[in-house]
């Protein structure tokens, strides 16, 4: 088995010009990455070229006795180290390469049994475990076995899975041509399934494949142009030079042109750095795009609470001609792993877009980013804004002397941040029955701290009504999402 050295990587995985975004059995992105990771490109290279005609892709453990039950326990454990390296929590090597390794043996074992399904769930627990470990071939060998399990099964919606594994693997590895194929047939299984969220990850992955192969059609044919041009100046040179003029024409790369005349004058040209081919070339290809759409995401704004379980999330987006018409929308949970029905794949209207969730989002911590692509395969993204979901209004107690006094102060310890609105009434017996009157003159409203507590100095009238019972207190607390709670009602008296 191909074992890396060290801890395992954090999420996103460099590979090649790419970063590959992870996800525990969700669908890989891969997003374009300036700094790029050859060498890890090279040895993914290698993984998928190997021969594997032909029998068991993973060895099998020998002793194997496993129900569905204890299956769905490995599966569950693999999740479980997938979460900690995702999230970079220190993980002994030794252990995980031996947790990998049963694990590995047991999908080998379920392949050899025929237990196809079973073997799919294992393989898309384990394949972020792999990839953040950097076990190439162990993950080509998986995915491989995977797809054929997938297909064994009639399983169509974890062959498209699997297929945009494989997918992901080539782009990184630069071979657009194989990861189109892949990406294609995924899609084509998607769209078939309705499986909007996988259609967004494939079709994403897919523009990058197809963007890297205009690249290299780009590069071949400005080259192409270039030398053709080259020899139109060198036949002009030697024809008025007559045949004495001695002409060098130096092409490294396509970056150089040297030419030298009879007098010794060296009209060599340097050229500088071309975005387009990645080399250094005299001139750049006037036709290249190299700006990204530009795409925001401005609601929820960063630091935002929101009341409700779907918020809707908007912004604005490129409108520049070959800026595609829709963007896709990213939502992510504390433990970075995606929420709400991510990604969301979202029409351009006007120059905006704007989109719920179409998975409730459980109160907690969230962060959301909006890309967009263009034609020429530049991809814009927004910045993240990082956002609360709290849908549970607060609790308060309210505490007040049950004494009228001088200047009574009642205390306010609420479950959370915000403010609170002391509404006071003058309770009156009106011919047997209680009759409230509303008092307007307190303050408002009382400032809670960071503790959720606070306190107030009623304003209460010099004389009281006929008949006069008690002064009735209740608080009404609002957190920063604009949930509104309601405390107990307390009751004071004057004193006999």
């Amino acid at each position: 088995m191909s074992v890396a050295s060290g801890p395992p990587v954090t999420n996103p995985v460099r590979v090649g010009g790419y970063a590959l975004e992870l996800g525990a059995e969700t669908a890989s992105f891969a997003h374009f990455e300036p700094e790029r990771e050859d060498d890890r490109a090279r040895a993914l290279e290698a993984a998928l070229g190997e021969d594997v005609e032909g029998g068991t892709l993973i060895a099998a453990v020998e002793e194997f006795e496993e129900d569905a039950g204890a299956v769905t326990k490995r599966v569950e454990r693999a999740n479980e180290l997938f979460r900690d390296a995702a999230e970079g929590r220190l993980l002994d090597p030794d252990v995980l390469t031996r947790e990998i390794d049963t694990l590995l043996g047991v999908l080998g074992r379920l392949d050899r049994e025929g237990r196809f399904e079973e073997e799919l769930r294992v393989a898309r627990a384990l394949h972020g475990l792999l990839a953040l470990s950097l076990r190439w071939l162990d993950l080509v060998r998986s995915l491989r076995s995977a797809l054929r399990s997938a297909q064994m099964a009639g399983d169509q919606a974890g062959e498209a899975w699997a297929r945009h594994e494989l997918g992901s693997l080539h782009l990184c590895a630069g071979d657009p041509e194989g990861a189109e194929e892949h990406f294609r047939e995924a899609l084509r299984i998607e769209e078939r399934l309705g499986d909007a969220a996988g259609r967004c990850a494939t079709r994403h992955n897919l523009d990058s494949a197809r963007r890297d192969l205009a690249l290299r059609a780009t590069r071949g044919g400005w080259r192409h142009r270039r030398l053709t041009r080259l020899a139109g100046w060198a036949i002009a040179l030697v024809v008025a030079g007559g045949l004495g003029a001695v002409i060098a024409l130096v092409i490294e790369g396509g970056s150089t042109e040297a030419v030298s005349t009879t007098d010794g004058r060296d009209t060599s040209e340097t050229g500088t750095t071309s975005g387009t081919t990645g080399g250094t070339t005299g001139e750049t290809d006037p036709a290249a795009d190299t700006t990204n759409p530009a795409v925001t995401l401005d609601v929820p704004s960063d630091g935002a609470f929101v009341a409700t379980a779907t918020p809707e999330l908007s912004g604005r987006a490129g409108t520049e001609p070959g800026d595609q018409p829709s963007v896709t929308v990213f939502i992510r949970d504390a433990a970075g792993g995606p929420a709400g029905g991510a990604p969301l794949e979202v029409p351009v209207e006007g120059g905006v877009w704007s989109v719920p969730p179409t998975v409730e989002l459980p109160d907690g911590a969230y962060t959301a980013s909006a890309q967009q692509r263009d034609n020429s395969g530049n991809e814009g993204t927004s910045a993240t804004t990082a956002f609360t979901v709290d849908t549970e209004p607060p609790k308060l107690t309210l505490g007040c002397p049950s004494g009228i006094g001088s200047a009574p102060t009642c205390t306010l310890d609420s479950t959370e941040a915000g403010t609170a609105k002391v509404v006071v009434y003058e309770v009156i017996d009106a011919g047997g029955a209680e009759s409230e009157t509303l008092l307007e003159s307190q303050p408002q409203p009382v400032e809670l701290d960071e503790n959720g507590t606070g306190s107030v100095v009623l304003e209460l009238p010099e004389v009281f009504s006929p008949n006069f019972v008690a002064i009735h207190v209740v608080a009404i607390p609002t957190d920063a999402a604009g949930n509104d709670g309601q405390s107990d009602d307390e009751r004071m008296f004057l004193p006999d």
